[in-house]
């Protein structure tokens, strides 16, 4: 049925179970965007649903809306891409990044008014450092721009995966089809819930059976950033050894000025090598 909205609605009968459980996968997939539910009785009671048993959850989000938006996600995006996936890679690769910038203080604390003498010629660290800076922060725009590019990768375990194998191996039992579910959706979903020969419950889990699950998330694995992350790591343990050196009194200038130039001109290199792809 068209509604005057432009959207396409259905119903089906099904039993509890099955509705819990395709509400979980909705929950799981994050389509279900209210975490938190607060009491109408007391505004400052709130319960974190995510703490909840799938029952328990289900009390709070069975009449939520979501279900219907995965439906349609799936048929859009030919896959059930997370919603809000989990972005603990993309945390942990900035954490990383990070603890480099903050490095950088120290190292140009440790090229203030430094030098060596090499063949004759004065060499100062501090104009080392500011072409070593010059050429981090082209390095830093290009991880920027590559980190900014969304990839999918498949899921295949997880809290997701295991509601799709529980909603997916639901029977349908004699006299527990006593609940309705109602769906409202576009109109290439609804075809595919209302194809002829099969019920609306068969439907929507040939959909989701035939489609595998997904997350967006930036490539942290792209070998420009791993390599990147390497050099800096490397130049990490160059500013550490330089404060061992000075600790025990050892001298240290011409180590840590073959350290930067070293450093300088790997990122030189990996920088030219992208531009050259």
């Amino acid at each position: 049925m068209k509604k005057p909205d432009g959207k396409f609605q259905c119903e089906c009968r099904c039993s509890n179970e099955f509705r819990r459980k395709l509400t979980d996968l909705a929950y799981h997939a994050g389509f279900m965007k209210k975490v938190r539910v607060s009491d109408n009785t007391e505004d400052d009671y709130k319960v974190d649903v995510s703490t909840l048993t799938a029952d328990e959850r289900f009390a709070f989000l069975g009449n939520k809306k979501g279900v219907s938006n995965m439906l349609m996600s799936i048929t859009k995006n030919k896959g059930l891409i997370i919603n809000g996936a989990d972005k603990s890679d993309m945390r942990e690769i900035e954490k990383k990044f990070t603890k480099n910038n903050s490095n950088i203080s120290q190292l140009q604390s440790l090229c203030e008014g430094q030098s060596i003498n090499h063949k004759g010629k004065i060499l100062k660290h501090e104009t080392l450092f500011k072409e070593f800076i010059e050429v981090k922060i082209i390095l830093g725009k290009i991880v920027s721009e590559i980190l900014s590019h969304k990839t999918t990768k498949e899921v295949t375990n997880g809290p997701a995966i295991e509601a799709k194998s529980e909603f997916l191996n639901d029977i349908d039992f004699a006299g527990t089809l006593k609940e309705h579910m109602t769906f409202v959706t576009d109109e290439d979903t609804y075809n595919i819930l209302k194809s002829e020969g099969e019920c609306i419950r068969t439907n929507i889990k040939n959909l989701i059976r035939e489609h595998s699950i997904f997350k967006e998330g930036a490539p942290t694995n792209h070998p420009f950033i791993l390599e990147a992350l390497e050099i800096y790591q490397r130049l990490n343990r160059n500013t550490e050894a330089a404060h061992v050196a000075i600790k025990e009194n050892k001298p240290h200038q011409a180590m840590l000025y073959k350290n930067i130039y070293d450093r300088k001109n790997e990122m030189i290199a990996l920088i030219k090598q992208h531009k050259n792809l």
